[in-house]
């Protein structure tokens, strides 16, 4: 369950991490579920992302790490996201670049070509792919990778993850932030693309089993957001 190492590693040498003080500081061990899980991770921005989020639990025999990368919003930028999640002899495992409604402003069309090139490269992967349901599917790009694996394919996943880690970091290393109206359609697009995920991520469930409603709504904004 090393899986973000490369990544961490990646963003350290591309740039500053500074460390975020979250509202709810980890680690947390929620009372709802009598201190049998374990909330934990680290939080970080950038001059480009004001989120990089290190998420580990680690549940009765279950254990998942979650990696968000989300932009600051005037890059009017799309988020880079990837859960592993173990399940005994299984693993679920997501990689993809998501957004909602894009703006007119925004510039990365070639972005989206080059990691549907990357999927199909990894065609190996995706034998049992997982189907994504309801609202929140709207957030999904064409180059999503969501699928079951054995324990044996992660390492395979790892490069995948890593080669759309890449090519992402490159193309938001080379976008520029938007002003004037620009602005105004970077917030809408950065504010769905919030909303969806606070109200539709089935992973907001879990949450809320652990925090309660509101408790849930705080720490999601905060971690995922920065707001």
């Amino acid at each position: 369950m090393n899986i973000h190492a490369g990544t961490l590693a990646e963003l350290r040498r591309r740039c500053r991490l500074l460390p975020v003080d979250l509202k709810h500081p980890f680690p947390e061990r929620p009372w709802r579920l009598a201190g049998l899980l374990k909330f934990d991770g680290d939080v970080y921005c950038t001059g480009r992302l004001v989120r990089a989020l290190f998420l580990k639990t680690a549940f009765m025999g279950t254990a998942s790490r979650s990696l968000l990368l989300c932009p600051r919003m005037e890059f009017n930028f799309p988020v880079f996201t990837n859960e592993t999640i173990v399940m005994g002899a299984k693993v679920l495992f997501l990689v993809d670049v998501q957004q909602v409604f894009p703006s007119p402003a925004r510039s990365c069309e070639g972005l989206f070509g080059d990691l549907q090139a990357m999927r199909a490269r990894f065609a190996d992967l995706l034998d049992e792919p997982v189907p994504v349901r309801g609202e929140i599917a709207r957030g999904f790009s064409p180059a999503a990778v969501y699928v079951k694996l054995s324990r044996e394919r992660c390492g395979r996943a790892v490069e995948l993850l890593q080669c759309c880690l890449l090519r992402y970091l490159d193309a938001l290393e080379a976008s520029t932030p938007v002003d004037g109206d620009g602005r105004d359609s970077a917030r809408q697009a950065f504010d769905d693309y919030a909303d969806l995920v606070i109200g539709h991520d089935p992973a907001m469930r879990f949450l809320q089993r652990m925090f309660g409603t509101a408790g849930a709504r705080e720490r999601a904004y905060d971690m995922f957001f920065g707001k």
